[in-house]
């Protein structure tokens, strides 16, 4: 009788040992999926709303560019035809088990569902910009428009005093800048020569070493520049 007894006690132990692991792992993978939803998107963090809403506008997005129907897509990915349109509706907020599921059948990576989308047209102002290095009472720099996913260049305003001169090291191997002079002289040195590149005037070159822009002229040098790399 002993022996049944000890059977039993063990029995009953491993059963609760078991229930104790199932909800232990339950909460983990939960904290793992609500940890993992806030770290997502590349550069920081981004609250649930924000991320229902990147998703349900690149998922149709990504969905509309492979010409795919919703009823297409459902037997590519497993997911219902009615979630995913709940989720192009930014109504659903699909667990990472569904996002995989999408992500496998569409052939892309989960960023690109995550991802904040890219407006198609933006409307950069003037008196909205403000200077990203700025030489006191010398030069300013303003960064017009940031590398965008896929395109490697970078496009700047340059405004330097008169008299003064801004000095930019090299940014790197197969870097290149293109300069349009829009107000002014510029006089450039750059890999131990030296230019003078008037107003309406553009130039092009090779920016893997340092390089200066001197202004020449009366008035203020507004130079416009992109950068390649």
């Amino acid at each position: 009788m002993t022996g049944i007894k000890d059977k039993g006690v063990r029995v009953e132990i491993t059963r609760a040992l078991f229930h104790f692991c199932k909800a232990f792992i339950l909460i983990v993978l939960e904290k793992y999926e609500t940890d993992h939803k806030h770290a997502i998107m590349a550069g920081g963090e981004v609250d649930d709303m924000d991320l229902q809403k990147n998703i349900a506008y690149n998922l149709k997005k990504i969905r509309q560019q492979q010409n795919i129907s919703l009823d297409m897509l459902a037997d590519q990915t497993g997911v219902s035809k009615s979630m995913l349109g709940q989720i192009e509706r930014g109504e659903a907020n699909p667990s990472i088990g569904v996002l995989g599921k999408i992500t496998s059948g569409l052939h892309i990576e989960l960023q690109e569902l995550t991802k904040e989308p890219q407006n198609a047209f933006v409307l950069q102002r003037q008196q909205d910009l403000r200077p990203v290095k700025e030489g006191r009472s010398q030069y300013q720099i303003y960064n017009l428009f940031s590398p965008e996913e896929k395109k490697n260049f970078e496009i700047y305003q340059i405004e330097i005093m008169t008299g003064q001169n801004y000095t930019s090291g090299g940014h790197g191997q197969h870097t290149r800048e293109y300069v349009l002079v829009s107000k002014g002289s510029l006089q450039l040195e750059v890999d131990n020569a030296v230019y003078t590149v008037e107003e309406k005037d553009s130039v092009r070159f090779d920016s893997d070493k340092a390089h200066m822009y001197r202004n020449v002229g009366e008035g203020m040098l507004v130079l416009h520049v992109v950068l390649t790399f």
